[in-house]
């Protein structure tokens, strides 16, 4: 591929519920329209090959094991201070399983911190460590 994701152009975009494009920088406006192409010639490329993205996260994970995080470490990008994983949880019917999206605490903008998570089962990160929940995307079959 030739472009590149400009996080931190999308990133500096106001509450992405009630974006009106034509309010963005055309710097904004570009850094979008190459992410869909990138994610556009990513789908071309897995379809072409009879690939899918939930295949490619699994591929020499062993065996897939329900609650268990894909790849076994998460994917951390320290540039931009990105993570995620793939799992499914147990008897969901709707979903083979879906994707959680991170961002740490490195990557917030000035004056962005995440919200407290109250439901956590185990110990939250915290400071440096903190992480935003940005998305969850559900894969079907």
């Amino acid at each position: 591929m030739t472009s590149t994701l400009h996080c931190e152009s999308i990133l500096a975009l106001p509450s992405l519920a009630a974006v009106d494009l034509r309010s963005l920088s055309s710097e904004q406006r570009a850094a979008l329209r190459a992410a869909g192409q990138d994610l556009r010639e990513c789908e071309r490329v897995l379809k072409k090959g009879g690939l899918n993205v939930v295949g490619e996260v699994l591929k020499a994970q062993g065996d897939f094991v329900e609650m268990t995080h894909y790849p076994h470490d998460n994917v951390f990008d320290t540039e931009t201070h990105s993570q995620y994983y793939y799992h499914a949880h147990r008897g969901s019917a709707l979903e083979h399983g879906h994707f959680h999206t991170f961002l740490r605490a490195g990557g917030m903008p000035v004056g962005v911190a995440p919200v407290d998570n109250t439901q956590a089962s185990e110990p939250w990160p915290q400071g440096d460590d903190a992480i935003c929940h940005l998305v969850a995307m559900a894969m079907d079959a």
